[in-house]
């Protein structure tokens, strides 16, 4: 079967996460800027990559050890949360939360969907399956950012919903 067939739940699910991830990502230092000055922001944002850097390797060995399907579910765990934290209002502690549960998001979202999807198809079509993976992520992001004027004008708890 096809991959674009045979994956299309997954195809789904990535247009989703990345949407949601995207928007999250890209609103991170404006609204980051409504309770901190702007340095700090870069730094919390800058910290995060870091620690994502630092954290690589030993997600992928507790992905290989516990599975990838698990920490997919881990990882939509994180953005729902992230997101939710907003309707909690944006202080300097949910700002910083929902930055440290992104950063856990994004850590096994990339690995873990790469993981599925070489065990699941057949060498010979890998390379299509990967580009395919790609556009499709990028089918959400463009998504995310063709709204992103709209959204940024909303309160904090709309924009976490």
């Amino acid at each position: 079967m096809h991959p674009l067939k045979a994956f299309l739940p997954l195809w789904a699910f990535i247009i989703l996460f990345k949407f949601g991830a995207g928007l999250h990502y890209t609103m991170l230092s404006i609204l980051g800027e409504r309770v901190f000055p702007v340095a700090v922001v870069g730094a919390i944002v800058a910290a995060a990559s870091f620690g994502q850097l630092l954290l690589d390797g030993p997600a992928g060995m507790i992905l290989d050890r516990y599975g990838y399907r698990r920490f997919l579910g881990v990882t939509t765990c994180c953005f729902v949360v992230a997101a939710a934290v907003f309707a909690l209002g944006l202080t300097p502690v949910t700002f910083v939360a929902t930055v440290i549960l992104a950063l856990f998001g994004w850590l096994f979202f990339e690995p873990g969907v790469n993981a599925y999807l070489l065990a699941h198809v057949p060498v010979g079509c890998a390379g299509r399956t990967m580009a395919l993976r790609d556009t499709v992520e990028s089918i959400g992001v463009v998504a995310a950012t063709s709204i992103f004027t709209f959204v940024v004008v909303l309160d904090e708890s709309t924009i976490g919903l």
